[in-house]
């Protein structure tokens, strides 16, 4: 088996899909009434493509150390194209906001406050499951002081804005979690734009609001993102203008529109990246353009199935490393060093259902409360503001 075949993929993906309706079988999700359905289904397949990209860059790294892509286009822009639709995805749905705000004026303590009962949760479990791998590692032993290793942690609770700190001085610490939170700074980051972006879209955001967006440009200047990152957001935001023109929604609804959808992620993913760019990018984001609009990829993207795998996707992002560096380090082992192509791909497809099982609980028993605090504490906080006034509580 080749390192590189595209045939080993799908049978992971059928594996994903399976164990997606087994579990929601058990623990159902919430997965019908969404506006979005399409991209609602996209969702999954690029966390999928994502765990795919590592499950190739693990070939190399259980054996050298080296944490590098595989020569395959495909399983390179399963990593890099999946996260950058993933960008486009919250430019297009937090943007799209912005231009709805005069018939439902935005609510940006709900907003912020969602963001992090959204966000934070799942990314506890993960910090939580990091610091206990981080310990199995060092045996438990101190290898740094306190206040280095309170610093290394505060960093990580941050959300690796100020770098992904390795921690206890145990090197590529990052990679235990197949270096994935390198991506939620660019998310944060949007979240905190918001109001800016509201003066663009002739939107006027409160005071408050603006306040947030100030505070947090010292954090961001600091951290220097990269601008290369920053153009699937204007994709997206492109995308929310596109989405509402009634002539690209007939034709992104057609089976012409399904066909040029089909043939732009061929080309977004097929095609060699580092070779090609900017053209394989230029597909993605046609390909997302037309989704956005309504596109559902021959009923593909909008079915029921691809819906529920889509539902736990950020937990299925932020674990699945986790579930790549315990398999491969310590349920396989040293043996792992010597795995062939083939038992290496069998080792995925062990691997893939347990990865999918635990983001469907992580989903259903972590983020899902989460989910729910933010309307708890908008209703408490306000109704505790509102009391010396004697005036009813905000909703």
């Amino acid at each position: 088996m080749n390192p590189t075949d595209l045939w080993p993929a799908l049978v992971a993906a059928g594996l994903a899909l399976m164990t997606s309706q087994s579990v929601a079988g058990r623990w159902p999700l919430h997965t019908d009434g969404a506006r979005h359905r399409s991209i609602d289904g996209l969702r999954g397949y690029l966390a999928l493509g994502v765990f795919l990209h590592h499950a190739t860059v693990w070939q190399g790294y259980r054996s050298t150390g080296v944490w590098a892509s595989s020569d395959s286009a495909f399983y390179t822009n399963a990593g890099k194209g999946s996260v950058a639709l993933f960008f486009m995805i919250t430019a297009f749905l937090f943007y799209g906001r912005l231009l709805e705000a005069r018939e439902r004026p935005i609510d940006w303590t709900r907003l912020f406050l969602g963001r992090w009962f959204r966000l934070t949760p799942a990314y506890l479990v993960m910090l939580a499951l990091l610091l206990v791998m981080v310990g199995v590692q060092t045996g438990g032993q101190w290898r740094v002081s306190g206040a280095d290793l309170l610093r290394q942690i505060g960093d990580w609770l941050l959300f690796t804005i100020p770098g992904p700190s390795d921690i206890n001085g145990l090197r590529g610490t990052q990679m235990m979690v197949a270096g994935v939170t390198w991506s939620l700074p660019y998310e944060w980051m949007l979240y905190a734009a918001l109001p800016l972006l509201a003066l663009l879209a002739g939107r006027r955001p409160s005071p408050g609001a603006l306040g947030v967006t100030a505070v947090s440009c010292i954090a961001f200047v600091c951290w220097r993102p990269s601008l290369g990152n920053l153009v699937p957001f204007a994709v997206g935001m492109l995308a929310a203008y596109a989405a509402r023109w009634p002539r690209l929604q007939r034709g992104s609804g057609s089976r012409y529109g399904s066909v040029a959808v089909l043939l732009s992620l061929i080309g977004g993913f097929a095609l060699d990246m580092r070779a090609l760019s900017p053209l394989p990018q230029a597909f993605q984001a046609l390909a997302f353009v037309l989704i956005a609009a309504g596109n559902d990829l021959f009923g593909v993207l909008s079915a029921k199935l691809s819906r529920t795998f889509g539902e736990p996707t950020y937990s299925l992002y932020l674990l699945h490393g986790v579930v790549l560096f315990i398999g491969f380090r310590w349920v396989i082992g040293p043996a792992a060093a010597g795995l062939s192509s083939s038992q290496h791909w069998v080792a995925i497809w062990l691997m893939t259902p347990v990865a999918v099982a635990l983001s469907h609980l992580c989903h259903r028993f972590v983020e899902m409360p989460g989910m729910a605090l933010t309307d708890r504490c908008l209703r408490r906080w306000r109704g505790t503001a509102a009391s010396p006034a004697g005036a009813v509580p905000g909703g």
